[in-house]
């Protein structure tokens, strides 16, 4: 075996270096801008993970097999849920814990964008000044949008984010393919890295299906090439055809359990929606990028009819395919030249449109077969956790198109992409202080004060002889609108380190106010703070 040379391994720590100096960067960026953000650890299946990871053994085995044994909405990622269930078990009810996750966890995100776009960069013929200040303009553009916040609020999110690290990563080995060096290693992280993403989200399986299909089609230019770029890659047939071989294969296995381990949907829940979904999803095929785009800048609003006002808007949606086709092929046609910037161009321009192809077929398959139809494709345009991982690939095919204007521009390029970071950075900034409140309102409660005050209330309660006011918490759990804090009696004995034979004695909410009202108000002063914080006192009156 051939020893590295010196100037290999200075290369090497050279880039070893720049790594952590940029995920530093993006850390002390991250940390300003959402230092402040409220960790709503109570919130929907975080909240759900919070009770379950503090009952008895028996609960909590039933849900570790659940996690084999179910997809849950398109998502079987068994090993995600499994770390996720784990670390809910140790950090608890902890806000701080929380936040300094998301933050390690966002910046290593900047970081994987940074990484690729910077290598498409480097592939435009921009010097390395340039291709630094592209890649971070776009890197800080991305995490600094609006709903970035929510992303970092949310725990259970963190899947999401690691959607976005590994198919970035998987987007950033393709790259690294088409410049010829070191080929081989990087075909195969393409793949394993597309694979990986399948355990985390079920949008990896978009992210396999993209990956597969550029190495596909890298394995189709090799005998089509006689020079350039495809022809040295000939000597790679043997890996792309094996990669690709395990990639299929391994994501057709995930795509059948994703499918076959799905519950079952009732025909009475699963019946005629009030509006044309085909139609619907047309439009949304063609307009969904431009709403992406806009999100990218301003807080996302879409009203819950969204379908309904898209069904008109179907033709829009055969053009856009069309169009999507057309410049699929000029991008091939182009990668005839065989330079590392026209195939660099190929790949992410084809990677996006297929990876965009099967999101869509996807929230069709989802949507058919969703038990709730009141506001289809609604939360598409309002999710973080569906808006921010799908404007990853509108940033990609973006790069892809402007390429061409890098490589001419490059000190305008370095300018305006420096000036976008400094701007989403002060408008995240400024959408905290400002906006954020009015547009999400339950965000902004802290979890911190309202489970100390839940506790505090329990503890004041069984001192004074009460029962406990069983309190709602729909404004912390969200999504799931109708828990209580009787529901959320295993983590509130795991708090108060109570013995399992010592019980808690809950009462209505109502009926604690109606009876014993003067009671509650002189000696548990935490009820009235937590009705106070849950904006219960107007409910609480009626």
């Amino acid at each position: 075996m051939e020893s590295e040379s010196p100037a290999q391994n200075t290369s090497r720590n050279r880039v070893w270096l720049l790594l952590l100096i940029v995920y530093l960067s993006s850390l002390t960026v991250v940390t300003v801008a959402y230092r402040d953000t409220t960790i709503t650890f109570l919130r929907a299946e975080s909240g759900w993970y919070e009770l379950v990871a503090h009952s008895d053994d028996a609960t909590q085995q039933n849900m570790k097999r659940l996690f084999w044994k179910r997809s849950y909405h398109g998502h079987y990622t068994p090993i995600a849920f499994w770390l996720e269930f784990e670390q809910t078990k140790i950090a608890g009810p902890h806000a701080s814990y929380w936040r300094l996750r998301a933050l390690l966890i966002a910046a290593l995100v900047a970081t994987a964008i940074f990484c690729l776009v910077r290598a498409a960069a480097a592939h435009s013929g921009l010097n390395a000044v340039a291709q630094s200040c592209v890649g971070g303009g776009m890197a800080m553009l991305f995490v600094f949008q609006p709903l970035m916040r929510e992303m970092i609020a949310w725990p259970f999110l963190i899947l999401q984010m690691m959607w976005i690290i590994l198919t970035t990563f998987a987007l950033r080995a393709l790259v690294g393919v088409v410049s010829e060096a070191a080929a081989k290693r990087w075909i195969w992280i393409s793949a394993i890295a597309a694979y990986a993403s399948l355990h985390t989200s079920g949008l990896g399986l978009a992210s396999a299906a993209a990956t597969l299909g550029t190495l596909l089609l890298f394995l189709f230019l090799t005998f089509q090439s006689e020079s350039g770029v495809f022809h040295s890659l000939r000597l790679h047939r043997r890996s792309l055809i094996a990669a690709s071989s395990a990639l299929a294969l391994m994501t057709l296995i995930h795509a059948c359990c994703m499918w076959l381990l799905a519950p079952p949907v009732s025909p009475a829940a699963s019946g005629a929606l009030p509006i044309s979904l085909n139609r619907a999803l047309l439009a949304f095929f063609a307009l969904y990028p431009f709403f992406l785009a806009h999100s990218l800048f301003l807080f996302p609003f879409a009203p819950y009819n969204i379908a309904v006002l898209l069904q008109d808007s179907w033709p829009f949606g055969l053009s856009f395919a069309a169009v999507l086709i057309f410049a699929v092929l000029i991008f091939a046609r182009a990668a005839r030249r065989n330079s590392e910037f026209t195939a660099t161009r190929l790949l992410l321009f084809g990677f996006s449109a297929l990876f965009y192809i099967v999101f869509v077929a996807m929230v069709g398959m989802r949507e058919w077969s969703s038990a709730s139809s009141s506001d289809p494709l609604f939360g598409y345009f309002v999710g973080a956790r569906y808006v921010v991982p799908a404007s990853v690939i509108l940033i990609v095919a973006v790069l892809a198109l402007l390429m061409p204007a890098l490589r001419r521009h490059q000190r305008l390029a370095a300018v305006t992409a420096l000036g976008l970071a400094a701007c989403a950075l002060i408008g995240q900034r400024q959408f905290a202080c400002d906006s954020y409140a009015q547009q999400q309102p339950d965000a902004t409660i802290s979890h911190d004060r309202a489970w100390s005050l839940v506790c505090a209330m329990t503890v004041q309660s069984r001192e004074a002889g009460l029962a406990v006011p069983n309190v709602p918490l729909r404004h912390l759990t969200h999504e799931f609108y109708d828990w209580d804090t009787k529901l959320f009696e295993p983590l509130l004995r795991s708090q108060l380190h109570l013995p399992p034979q010592e019980r808690i004695n809950f009462t209505d909410m109502r009926d604690a106010l109606s009876m014993r009202g003067a009671d509650y108000e002189s000696k548990v002063p935490a009820f009235a703070q937590l009705r106070g914080i849950l904006k219960l006192n107007d409910a609480a009156a009626h």
